[in-house]
């Protein structure tokens, strides 16, 4: 498969192995006195909801196998529900008020004995979308669980040739 993987060239500071945010003070690091510089980088996103299917079937697989433990089963299922917002019960009229504001979605009653109410949607992007809608409204939710781009940071062949293209799963194993 092509997985495609965007890049993104951030600078981070970088001392033994540790990474720092650029506001950070460049301070010697304890253990090797080493001064953090800052390094260019290229952080690549692997399109992980795109790969449901796949992480799908690989948990199932390993449910099978009898050396795999229940909780990484469990765990790895959380992630694979589409993406849900929830909102506590006594919200719902604020919700049902601006309904009608939010990307398409289905409305997940409260199951018995539980405290919110979830609203599904077909994506992450459009999960994301109806959260500055559901703040204005003065709406406060959680987010569940949902499986997001994936990245990866570190120094690529790109950053030391000066190469421009965009970068796939082929052109990193080659």
């Amino acid at each position: 498969a092509d997985f495609n993987l965007r890049e993104q060239a951030l600078p981070v500071l970088s001392a033994a192995g540790i990474r720092y945010r650029s506001g950070k003070a460049l301070v010697p690091f304890r253990l090797t006195g080493q001064t953090p510089e800052l390094r260019p980088v290229v952080n690549w996103y692997f399109k992980l909801p795109e790969m449901r299917q796949v992480v799908s079937e690989h948990v199932d697989n390993i449910a099978r196998d009898p050396r795999t433990r229940e909780v990484t089963v469990t765990t790895e299922r959380e992630f694979l529900v589409p993406p849900i917002i929830y909102i506590k019960n006594e919200l719902e009229d604020d919700y049902r008020a601006i309904a009608d504001q939010l990307p398409a979605h289905s409305f997940l009653a409260a199951e018995k004995g539980k405290q919110s109410f979830g609203l599904e949607f077909a994506d992450f992007n459009l999960r994301e979308q109806a959260l500055p809608v559901l703040s204005a409204a003065g709406i406060r939710y959680r987010s569940g669980k949902a499986l997001v781009p994936f990245r990866l940071t570190g120094a690529s062949p790109a950053t030391s040739t000066g190469e421009s293209r965009p970068r796939t799963w082929k052109t990193l194993r080659a």
